[in-house]
C-alpha cells in the first residue's frame, strides 16, 4: 500500500461523497441501458453499426468505471489519464452513431465520395477498417523490427490479418482507403479535426489537454515531487489532489456517451439523463 492510504480512501469518501455518489448512480443508469438491450430496425441501421457502437459503449462504462475507482483510491493523475482513454471512446461513438456529421479538414468541408452516403453504416466501416489496418501496420513494423520478426510470426496470423484488410477495403472502398491510410484514423482527420467536426471543442481543450498531462508525464510532475530547503520531497502519498476534474469530466463524458446511445436507440432514459445534465451543468 501507499503510504497513508487507508487514511486517504477514508477522507475521499467523507469530502467527495456527493461526487462519488453522483458517479455510481450515473454508472448505474449507463449500465442499465444494456440490461436488456433491444436493437433497432431503423433506416441507417444494421448488425455492424450495433457491434461497433455497442462496443465502443461497453468500453466507456468499463473506463468510467476504472475513473471512479482510481479517484476512490486517492490516484488523481492516472485517474485524469483514464479520463483521456474516455474522451477517445466518447468521439469514437460519437463518430458512428451521430445522425449527421460533416467532417472538416484544415476548417474546409471533406468532400463527399460519390457512392458513399456519409451515414452510419458507412462510418461503423469505417471504424472496423481502420482496425484491420493497424493490425496490418503493428504486423509490418514487427516483421522489420529486429528481435520481433519471430514473435510477429507466431503472434499475428499474416493470412488473416491480409483477409481482414481486404474485406474492409471492399467495404469502405478506395478513396476513403486511401484517406484512412494517409490520415491514420478512422475519420482520415486528426483527432482535433475530428473533435471539431463534431463540434466538442470546448471539451477537447479542457477535458483532453489536461488528461495529456498525466499521459506524457511531465505537466504534472508537481504532483509527485516538490523542492523544499532541506531538498526533494517526495508526494507519494494518496491524496484527493486532481481528483474532482476526473470526478466531473469523466461523469460529462460518460453522460454524453448515454445521450448517443438514447439518441440512437430510443432507450426511453431522457428523462434520468437530463436529471444527470442538470446536475454537472451541461447545457445539452
Amino acid at each position: 500500500m501507499l503510504p497513508e492510504e487507508a487514511e486517504a480512501k477514508a477522507y475521499i469518501q467523507h469530502r467527495h461523497r456527493a461526487a462519488l455518489d453522483g458517479m455510481s448512480q450515473l454508472h448505474t443508469l449507463a449500465v442499465s441501458a444494456l440490461t436488456p438491450f433491444r436493437t433497432t430496425t431503423k433506416p441507417g441501421f444494421d448488425e455492424t453499426v450495433h457491434l461497433v457502437s455497442l462496443a465502443l459503449y461497453v468500453k466507456a462504462c468499463k473506463q468510467f468505471r476504472s475513473i471512479q475507482l482510481l479517484c476512490e483510491a486517492g490516484l488523481g493523475a492516472d485517474a485524469n489519464a483514464v479520463t483521456r482513454n474516455l474522451f477517445e471512446t466518447a468521439i469514437a461513438l460519437a463518430f458512428v452513431l451521430r445522425a449527421r456529421i460533416r467532417l472538416k479538414r484544415g476548417g474546409k468541408p471533406v468532400p463527399k465520395v460519390k457512392g458513399r452516403p456519409f451515414g452510419r453504416r458507412l462510418r461503423a466501416r469505417l471504424f472496423l477498417a481502420h482496425v484491420a489496418f493497424e493490425k496490418q501496420r503493428t504486423l509490418d513494423e514487427w516483421s522489420r523490427t529486429p528481435g520481433l520478426k519471430r514473435s510477429a510470426k507466431s503472434k499475428i496470423d499474416a493470412t488473416i490479418v491480409a483477409q481482414g484488410v481486404v474485406e474492409a477495403e471492399g467495404a469502405i472502398g478506395k478513396e476513403w482507403t486511401d484517406q484512412l491510410r494517409k490520415g491514420k484514423s478512422y475519420s482520415g482527420l486528426t483527432l482535433k479535426e475530428l473533435v471539431q467536426s463534431l463540434r466538442l471543442g470546448q471539451i477537447y481543450a479542457t477535458l483532453y489537454r489536461a488528461g495529456s498531462w498525466s499521459v506524457h508525464g511531465g505537466a504534472d510532475i508537481g504532483q509527485f515531487v516538490t523542492e523544499t530547503a532541506g531538498g526533494p520531497a517526495l508526494l507519494l502519498a494518496a491524496s484527493d489532489a486532481e481528483i474532482e476534474p476526473a470526478m466531473g469530466g469523466a461523469s460529462v463524458l460518460m453522460t454524453i456517451c448515454l445521450g448517443l446511445l438514447e439518441d440512437a436507440y430510443s432507450l426511453r432514459l431522457s428523462s434520468a439523463i437530463k436529471t444527470h445534465r442538470l446536475r454537472l451543468g451541461m447545457k445539452r
